[in-house]
């Protein structure tokens, strides 16, 4: 399953720390990080462009095509693990 979360760019952020974060909330709900890569980006929000953090992860399990599902588990773990590191979210795909 791949999964494409966006946050904003923060002077705090590493790989490691968010890919150990996150494991840890995915293995609450039976899930593991099999690859992790990101990349830094621009875009644009109304005027100006903020900088953005792009990080896709590709994690086992069974692809989830029911939202209220992939709501209650897989994006439940992502904010709490983006609110741990004092993160800010922009989106998740």
């Amino acid at each position: 399953m791949d999964v494409m979360i966006t946050i904003f760019e923060d002077d705090t952020y590493t790989d490691y720390a968010f890919e150990k974060e996150l494991r840890l909330e995915l293995k609450k709900i039976g899930r593991d990080i099999i690859t992790l890569e990101s990349n830094k980006t621009k875009e644009r929000i109304g005027f100006k462009k903020k900088g953005m953090r792009v990080v896709n992860v590709k994690m086992d399990g069974e692809e989830i095509e029911n939202p209220d599902q992939f709501n209650d588990t897989i994006s439940q773990a992502v904010v709490q693990a983006t609110e741990n590191l004092s993160l800010e979210l922009y989106g998740l795909v």
